[in-house]
């Protein structure tokens, strides 16, 4: 038993999942968001109950203890009741593919109070401007240049967690706009500003940062590259969008 994020009367833990052996009584973004996907997808080939309570319960046990309705944060060590608030996109954008697996394999499910916290989420996590640039749009969640550090890709899970929610139909025409244009912006800033050539390598290449970096970068870097690789998957469904004002347009709607 915990007092929920929003504060109140200490209420069950149920449905929270631990991140590994080493730390059974923490829950994370990473690990809660994908294992949604899962039971809800075990349920859709199997059409076994049982998978879909289970995801039930860690959706409203994420919904208590790693969400604010605008914000989804990292972790909650359901040991000591205690709350890390730290904010990164793939937190959010894996809760999102849950939440996009969950309603779709039982939309009987999700009622107007469930879509319209799917939709502030989704909005509230794109305008967020600890990582998206209130001018330009683009994602600028810090990216160590590393070529074994894969915080690149975190930026990409957010992307592909809108993606599913919208592709399911699950947001209001303004989010829906908002998620598109958001999506379009990402795939030109990573075309136009995060490719570079590197000796050796015939290919394109993309570097971590989707703002582009002061410094020609002169090495291959892999998560860069994945991060790249994935947004140009997601953004197929979308399309680009040229149009330099259109992110703002929509932010102006909101």
């Amino acid at each position: 038993m915990c007092v929920p994020s929003a504060g109140g009367s200490s209420v069950s833990v149920a449905g929270a999942l631990s991140w590994d052996p080493d730390h059974e009584s923490l829950s994370n973004g990473e690990t809660i968001g994908p294992w949604i996907v899962l039971s809800s997808s075990l349920y859709s080939s199997s059409h076994n109950s049982t998978y879909l309570e289970l995801a039930a319960m860690s959706i409203q046990f994420a919904k208590t203890f790693l969400s604010n309705g605008t914000m989804f944060f990292d972790s909650f060590d359901f040991g000591n009741c205690t709350l890390n608030d730290w904010p990164r996109t793939y937190n959010g954008g894996y809760f999102l593919q849950g939440l996009s697996a969950y309603y779709s394999a039982n939309m009987s499910t999700a009622t107007p109070e469930d879509l319209d916290y799917m939709n502030e989420l989704a909005a509230s996590l794109i305008l967020y401007p600890g990582w998206t640039d209130p001018s330009s749009g683009i994602n600028k969640e810090e990216s160590d240049v590393s070529p074994t550090n894969f915080i690149a890709e975190w930026k990409a899970i957010l992307v592909e967690g809108l993606y599913q929610c919208l592709a399911a139909g699950f947001l209001n025409d303004t989010v829906a706009t908002l998620t598109q244009r958001y999506i379009s912006v990402q795939y030109n800033a990573v075309r136009e500003l995060a490719n570079y050539t590197t000796p050796g390598i015939s290919p394109q290449v993309y570097g971590p940062s989707w703002m582009g970096t002061p410094l020609p970068r002169q090495d291959y870097n892999p998560p860069g590259q994945y991060a790249a690789s994935s947004l140009f998957v997601t953004a197929l469904g979308v399309g680009p969008e040229r149009a330099a004002n259109t992110y703002a347009q929509s932010c102006e709607v909101l």
